[in-house]
């Protein structure tokens, strides 16, 4: 017969593994009560950009509340069924080892910022592991699970795209990006979801009138608060992305509605395109309106060629 101190110590350590995972469900499981609600734990640039990373990042919160979840009813019966319910939380912990190596990975490679709730989660995850290792005498489980994070972690540099690991990048690389004001008061409000690429060259005067119609024309002033995440990227960083593309001159403005993306080039041009979004949503509310471009001279678009000369 085993002493009782024996049976209580098992207890305890069940008990403790299903209070972490717990913990770990319970942040996971705010983050999704927030985002119904149209906010978020993590207002950070490295969040937004790991969310448009992901398809369906409302069911990757799911998903992970499931996991911490089953780690809890795991860790709550482990004394009934040792061997069995080992093998599950093994299996469920190097598989979530597995995805933090490669989704930090991304982050690393990639973002080359960090998403801070990603962070945390894996910390649970690191955490988790290593309570089980040391309180079940797993050590080997440990090693293991930390190689495969390493191992991910690394293949993540290896197929990232060509723009994430080369001096010159095929897409903007988000830590290069400057958010302009984010989702800035007064900003345009459009429908959630779309990304303005705004690339611009720092000589270039028709980029600077493009930024100042955007930040301090009198489209800003009409509008209410919104809506739209808007980015601007030196071209020069960019330039092998404009160049893949047949862009040789800016300023350029992608319009990123997921699978749609609809590019324009030279400042009239964009301009226009601006005034158009902004009239479609001034008349409805005010039964008309003035047509902005109408007081802007009429000319054709001014542009700069990435070498630097302008027309």
């Amino acid at each position: 017969m085993k002493p009782r101190f024996l049976d209580d110590r098992k207890q305890g350590l069940a008990l403790f593994g299903s209070v972490l995972s717990l913990l770990g469900f319970l942040f996971v499981f705010f983050e999704i009560t927030l985002r119904l609600q149209g906010k978020t734990l993590c207002h950070s640039t490295g969040c937004k950009l790991a969310t448009s990373l992901t398809g369906n990042d409302f069911l990757i919160l799911c998903i992970g509340a499931l996991f911490f979840v089953l780690l809890a009813i795991l860790f709550f019966f482990i004394n009934r069924q040792p061997s069995t319910i080992y093998y599950f939380i093994e299996l469920c912990l190097l598989d979530a080892l597995a995805v933090e190596g490669y989704l930090v990975g991304l982050q690393t490679f990639v973002l080359h910022t960090f998403c801070h709730f990603c962070l945390t989660c894996f910390g649970f995850v690191l955490l988790i592991a290593l309570f089980y290792a040391l309180a079940y005498k797993k050590g080997h489980f440990f090693v293991l699970g930390v190689s495969l994070f390493c191992a991910l972690w690394a293949i993540s540099y290896l197929v990232s795209p060509a723009y994430a690991v080369r001096g010159k990048p095929k897409w903007p690389p988000p830590a290069k990006l400057v958010r302009a004001q984010g989702h800035y008061q007064g900003g345009m409000k459009v429908s959630s979801g779309i990304k303005w690429f705004l690339f611009v060259s720092e000589d270039c005067p028709h980029c600077k009138r493009v930024l100042n119609y955007i930040l301090k024309g009198p489209v800003v002033k009409q509008l209410n608060q919104g809506g739209i995440d808007l980015f601007v990227c030196e071209a020069e960083r960019c330039k092998e992305f404009l160049e893949d593309i047949g862009i040789s001159e800016v300023p350029v403005l992608l319009i990123d509605e997921g699978v749609k993306k609809t590019i324009f080039v030279g400042d009239a041009c964009i301009m226009s395109e601006i005034n158009k979004l902004v009239m479609e949503q001034i008349r409805p509310k005010q039964g008309g309106g003035v047509n902005i471009m109408d007081f802007l001279p009429q000319e054709e678009d001014g542009v700069c060629k990435l070498n630097g000369t302008c027309q």
